[in-house]
């Protein structure tokens, strides 16, 4: 694949798009489905043969088709039944039958398939397809799945909750690349990929989109403000940080969070950040790790907002007082300060641990140059 930022689909290989008879039988018509040939490059590019490839919307098995043909193995996440069953019998017939596709949601990896996978690479389920897809909604039995949900935000708060947990099947520094698009609701523009983007750059390090251009779609609708629609992105990131904080850099806002006596301790690897003598040092997020009580965290919150930090928990804009409640399973808010330089100022205002009582493990924190860490035998990394 060439390094533009752009690529243009020509058209559709017979031998590879779906059958007729397939996109007939199933329940959204098939509307929603992507190309085999604006995969296969990504493929090409971020793997190599013989590695696994994830989608977890999978759909009717394109990027399954589009690995296959790339000689890599997949893995497979649709919620729909009978889409699973079509998309079954589409690999049969290109005599695919290693691609595991499974109908459930994707869930959180454990045991052996823990950072299992070379590349994600899959295409969003789009924001009320299924009223635009009118009578086909009922025989999908969409009211389980994204393409049905209630209203934006928690379209959006399922993709990211969908995007945390796809990071733990991935290896460390895997590409995870998403085809998405703005969408046109009536009135309404709906940027979609713009606000996945962010969602996705809170739990992966950004990397550059490419623009796929199709063939027009039809007739503009207004010359004034409308175009026919034929692009989308490809979202690429990678499931890594880049460790860029020093001591140097987090030492000016801890000193002065601590000034304002509250009640925090760094944990995780800011706290061994903290404890190394080697000045060359660096972490991706300073983790901070507050009282269960919302005074502190919020007066950290409003100091950092003060100075020039965004807050954000998976993408989404942050007001006060922070709404924990509905926040828990995230364990922490992120404030973010992007300086000239384009250091990215990472703080974790972490509020909840996995397995442990937040108020027993400050209680252990002890003093070491002048902050209190917690943390240091155990890993508490999991990330806002």
């Amino acid at each position: 694949m060439a390094s533009r930022s752009w690529m243009v689909m020509e058209g559709q290989d017979p031998r590879y798009r779906l059958p007729d008879d397939l996109q007939q039988r199933d329940p959204f018509a098939a509307r929603d489905i992507g190309w085999v040939e604006q995969m296969r490059p990504f493929i090409r590019e971020f793997a190599a043969p013989g590695q696994r490839v994830i989608d977890p919307f999978a759909g009717l098995a394109t990027t399954l088709l589009a690995a296959g043909l790339e000689d890599c193995s997949a893995l497979g996440f649709e919620l729909n039944p009978l889409r699973v069953e079509l998309a079954r019998e589409r690999l049969a017939r290109h005599r695919l039958l290693n691609m595991e596709l499974r109908c459930s949601e994707l869930s959180e990896a454990c045991g052996e398939e823990i950072a299992s996978c070379d590349l994600a690479l899959t295409s969003v389920p789009y924001f009320a397809a299924v009223a635009a897809m009118g009578q086909h909604s009922h025989a999908a039995g969409a009211g389980d799945q994204l393409y049905d949900s209630a209203h934006y935000q928690a379209h959006l708060d399922h993709l990211g909750l969908l995007f945390h947990r796809l990071r733990y099947w991935l290896k460390p520094d895997a590409y995870c690349i998403v085809m998405a698009e703005n969408l046109r609701i009536g009135a309404s523009a709906i940027p979609l990929a713009w606000d996945l983007a962010a969602i996705l750059a809170d739990l992966y390090q950004r990397g550059d989109e490419r623009l796929l251009v199709y063939p027009a779609r039809g007739l503009m609708q207004a010359p004034q403000m409308h175009s026919d629609r034929s692009h989308e992105y490809a979202l690429v990131f990678r499931n890594t940080r880049p460790a860029s904080i020093r001591r140097s850099d987090a030492w000016p806002w801890l000193q002065a969070l601590w000034s304002q006596g509250l009640n925090f301790a760094l944990h995780g690897s800011a706290a061994r950040l903290w404890a190394d003598a080697d000045a060359d040092a660096a972490v991706a997020d300073v983790d901070l790790l507050f009282d269960p009580s919302q005074r502190d965290i919020d007066r950290a919150a409003a100091w950092l907002r003060e100075h020039g930090f965004a807050l954000r928990s998976w993408g989404r804009p942050m007001a006060l007082p922070l709404p924990l409640g509905s926040l828990s399973g995230r364990y922490a808010v992120l404030a973010e300060r992007i300086e000239r330089t384009g250091l990215r100022l990472r703080f974790d205002l972490g509020f909840e641990l996995e397995g442990r009582d937040v108020a027993s493990a400050l209680s252990k924190a002890h003093m070491h140059s002048g902050l209190r860490l917690i943390g240091l035998e155990h890993s508490f990394e999991r990330l806002a």
